[in-house]
């Protein structure tokens, strides 16, 4: 493993290493799971706040004194936590701790090294470069996928719900029209993508399915992904364009490292809720990694997206931080550089 013998602390995998302990104190918890194993790790890697305490506590506990790697926010006062994480990752959008301004100094300080990323950290652009699918079944498909995500609260559903099916409703004219680059339409919904929602999809899907012999729509929802989970990375790699909502952090950051396919961010009115999701989505608008989707700039940048042979190519910057942050992380750890 690059990063030596390393300790991936999820929720579930916490839950599973404390066992029993896992309701008492964190710090007794930890201190029983430290007697109770035998690993003694190089690295701890702590993903997400609900992870940092743990963290931090079966660092403090075991003998060998690990390097502690935070992802995401800590929830924890920083100032505090200067000989506990060794290195911190967080997206840029998440301005660490914006009420908390003495913290948030300390941290751009000398306190605590600090790898600030856009977007998030995943592993799609590898998963992609490894698929073994050809050039020629992409420009077969000539494929436009829909990625939702859902309504961050229950006041905003029904407007949210409008401007999804809108959009899908004109992509549907748009494949069907015969003057365009697209003969393949899919929509993958997640687990927080309203029913109501995937129904208004699925019945417009249905009637134009029974209409259209040359073009293909098809509903891929949370279920279907969990069953299978290539459809997802599928549907990524075989697409010419992709259009994401706007609540999802994670879902526009894997659609933006496909080096072949256009990014359009779709609005739905989410951004007045989260100055943080504002920030991300400005982000990436400003720095050319995304365009925002309407029916002029998709016609449009859609068809400059394919060249004179027919091989789509994307007219939007892609976005890999993964490579980046492992070339820190090796650096700050004084392990060799990756070849």
């Amino acid at each position: 493993m690059p990063l030596g013998s390393a300790c991936l602390l999820r929720f579930l995998d916490l839950k599973r290493l404390l066992g029993s302990c896992f309701c008492r104190n964190t710090a007794e918890a930890c201190a029983a799971a430290v007697t109770e194993c035998t690993w003694n790790p190089d690295v701890i890697i702590a993903a997400g706040g609900s992870c940092a305490a743990a963290a931090i506590a079966l660092r403090r506990l075991s003998p060998s004194k690990p390097k502690t790697i935070q992802l995401m926010h800590p929830r924890l006062r920083l100032s505090k936590l200067k000989d506990d994480i060794d290195i911190l990752i967080t997206p840029e959008h998440d301005e660490l701790l914006p009420s908390a301004a003495k913290d948030l100094k300390h941290a751009r300080g000398v306190c605590v090294p600090w790898i600030r990323t856009i977007g998030t950290v995943h592993d799609v652009g590898i998963r992609l470069y490894n698929a073994q699918r050809s050039e020629v079944q992409r420009q077969k498909h000539r494929q436009i996928a829909v990625l939702i995500g859902g309504p961050r609260n229950v006041f905003s559903a029904r407007t949210y719900e409008f401007k999804v099916v809108s959009a899908v409703h004109w992509l549907v004219k748009h494949v069907t029209s015969g003057t365009n680059n697209a003969s393949h339409l899919t929509v993958l919904s997640s687990r927080r993508t309203p029913q109501a929602l995937q129904n208004s999809i699925r019945s417009l899907f249905a009637t134009t399915n029974d209409r259209s012999a040359n073009c293909v729509f098809t509903l891929t929802t949370a279920e279907d992904s969990a069953r299978d989970p290539s459809l997802y990375l599928q549907a990524l790699h075989e697409s010419s364009a992709l259009i994401v909502t706007e609540d999802s952090v994670s879902m526009i950051s894997e659609a933006a490292a496909v080096p072949h396919a256009t990014l359009f961010v779709l609005q739905t009115g989410q951004l007045r809720h989260s100055q943080r999701l504002s920030r991300f989505v400005e982000t990436m608008l400003s720095n050319g990694f995304a365009f925002e989707f309407h029916e002029v700039s998709f016609s449009t940048k859609f068809g400059q997206s394919f060249s004179a042979s027919g091989t789509p190519t994307s007219t939007t910057k892609p976005l890999e931080e993964r490579e980046r942050v492992l070339n820190e992380l090796h650096e700050l750890l004084d392990y060799p550089p990756r070849s």
